[in-house]
This record gives structure tokens, C-alpha cells and sequence, in this order.
């Protein structure tokens, strides 16, 4: 069955997740640190005059940041919105590529798919329900 993919880059993997939870991309204007940081979490920003939680995407992979990135994102630097069944996450990207048509999208029961090839580009799935609960469980309930 074909599904709709939103694919973009971060950490120099080319990533991809179901287009319907993407919100949009936007630029980082401001980002406030939370005290006793958590390494999952970069901190909070605003979009449209809500506070939004900044992931740090690379880091919750495992992976390294690409080259030439930084692991805390300078103001500028573009980010991912999405809707996670009705949370609101973001992290940064390098780059958002598009909305491609995917025959098979994985479902990974971890938060990376292995590779797999969708055209000329080899992608990896991102689960974002996995990713929304990992953030949950490494954020201290007050």
C-alpha cells in the first residue's frame, strides 16, 4: 500500500515518516534551555505562540551530528513541527526534501527503520509514536 513520506535530512541520514504528521518547517528564532537539561532535550521554542519541545534528533538516533552542524542548533537553523497524536514535537533539520509516494514505508518497532531504497535514495523510517514515548519517559514528571 502506498503512503505519502515526508522526507528530510538529520545527521546526514535521509529520514522519512508519514507525511500526515508533518505541520510544517520553520525557522528558530528562540530557544530557551530548560534547567537540569535532559540529553533527549534540547530545550523549548515558540511556534505560533506555543512552547514546543526541541528534540535533539541526532542524539536520540545515537548517531553523531552531520559535519558542519552543531549539536545545539544556532538561531536560524530550520526545524521539523509535527503532530504526534496530538503533541506537539520539533527538532532540527538540515534539510526538508519533500513529500514523496512511498510503495512500502517500514514500520520500525525501534525509532530507525534499517535502510531501505525508494528510488535512487536509500531512506531510513522514523517512528515517531516510539520517539514520543522515549521523550516521555526520559522527561521527570513534576
Amino acid at each position: 500500500m502506498s503512503e505519502r513520506a515526508l522526507l528530510f535530512t538529520s545527521a546526514g541520514l535521509t529520514l522519512a515518516l508519514p507525511a500526515r504528521l508533518g505541520r510544517e518547517t520553520f525557522v528558530l528564532q528562540r530557544l530557551l534551555p530548560l534547567p537540569g537539561g535532559q540529553p533527549a532535550l534540547i530545550g523549548l521554542t515558540e511556534v505560533r505562540g506555543r512552547a514546543v519541545p526541541l528534540l535533539d534528533l541526532p542524539g536520540l538516533l545515537g548517531v553523531l551530528p552531520a559535519e558542519g552542524t552543531h549539536s545545539v542548533p544556532e538561531t536560524g537553523s530550520l526545524a521539523l513541527l509535527l503532530d504526534v497524536n496530538g503533541e506537539a514535537l520539533a527538532f532540527p533539520v538540515e534539510q526538508v526534501i519533500g513529500v514523496a509516494t512511498l510503495e512500502d514505508l517500514p514500520r520500525p518497532t525501534g525509532l530507525l527503520s534499517a535502510p531501505f531504497n525508494a528510488g535512487t535514495a536509500t531512506l531510513h523510517a522514523l517512528n515517531v509514536d516510539a520517539l514520543a514515548a522515549t521523550i516521555r519517559l526520559r522527561l521527570p514528571v513534576p
